[in-house]
């Protein structure tokens, strides 16, 4: 981490900050930014967790904020009170690099909340020129603070309240215009994904429907072929018997018509020697 607001140390911050972590690279790109900012918790001196929310810019949009990624308290911190803001080790990059240990900054409430615009990174210019000073996404918290020294004037203060104002409903449109996006893709992600399953199910269907399609083929064929083979046999065996009776009946035929030619009738043969 490069840089951070507030500052380790730093005192009379406002109960309702941004936090700003910066590193030396990308790690705002949507395929790096979910798993970096669960990487983020804050703290109390005396160990208590305090719930924050994490969030980076859309480095398609607001891309000179690729390095960043900004915390905020779900709720105001206590007045002062001291804090730890914790980064685990691993917060990668979209080239893949990755930080390899954890960091920690402390900071320290103040007793008011400042409602002013956010100041970040500020860096000295090696020309002599004047600080840089960048704005950032807001939350869904309708104040954003800074540390600040008190003015003396209050006509010095009056416009920057309006120019915070100005800035603040620009960052929220933008917010909730992003949480719109994120609600109309959710459906139909998940159209997607229900739609995958149920044709992955019909093909896993399709194919155990052919599985056992193969499997009582072959089944129906040798029945088939069993029938054909016992239909075959009793035909067979009908003409076998068709032909014994008919050479039977030969037969018989046969051997009567040679009675007759050679030895006449009996009742004939009677007859004759009885006159």
């Amino acid at each position: 981490m490069d840089w951070s607001y507030p500052r380790d140390g730093e005192t009379n911050i406002s109960i309702n900050p941004i936090i700003q972590c910066k590193f030396s690279h990308n790690v705002a790109q949507f395929e790096v930014q979910k798993r970096n900012k669960s990487l983020f918790s804050l703290r109390k001196e005396d160990g208590t967790e305090v719930p924050i929310k994490a969030f980076a810019a859309d480095v398609q949009i607001e891309f000179d904020k690729r390095q960043y990624i900004y915390l905020s308290p779900i709720n105001p911190l206590e007045e002062n009170t001291k804090y730890y803001v914790s980064v685990q080790e691993g917060v990668q990059a979209k080239n893949g690099m990755a930080t390899e240990k954890e960091q920690q900054f402390s900071f320290v409430t103040g007793s008011k909340n400042y409602s002013v615009p956010l100041l970040v990174d500020i860096e000295k210019k090696a020309s002599g020129e004047e600080q840089a000073i960048e704005n950032v996404h807001s939350t869904d918290h309708s104040e954003h603070s800074i540390q600040s020294e008190d003015f003396s004037d209050d006509k010095q203060i009056e416009p920057e309240a309006k120019v915070q104002q100005t800035d603040v409903s620009q960052m929220s449109a933008h917010t909730e215009e992003e949480a719109q996006k994120e609600a109309e893709t959710k459906p139909q992600t998940q159209a997607r994904i229900q739609s995958t399953q149920e044709s992955v199910k019909e093909e896993a269907a399709a194919q155990e429907e052919a599985q056992k399609e193969m499997e009582i083929k072959p089944q129906a064929q040798t029945q088939t072929l069993k029938q054909a083979q016992i239909q075959s046999t009793g035909n067979s065996s009908r003409i076998s018997w068709i032909l014994v009776a008919v050479i039977l009946i030969l037969a018989f035929i046969l051997s009567t018509v040679v009675r007759i030619k050679w030895g006449g009738s009996p009742k004939v043969r009677n007859s004759h020697y009885e006159n």
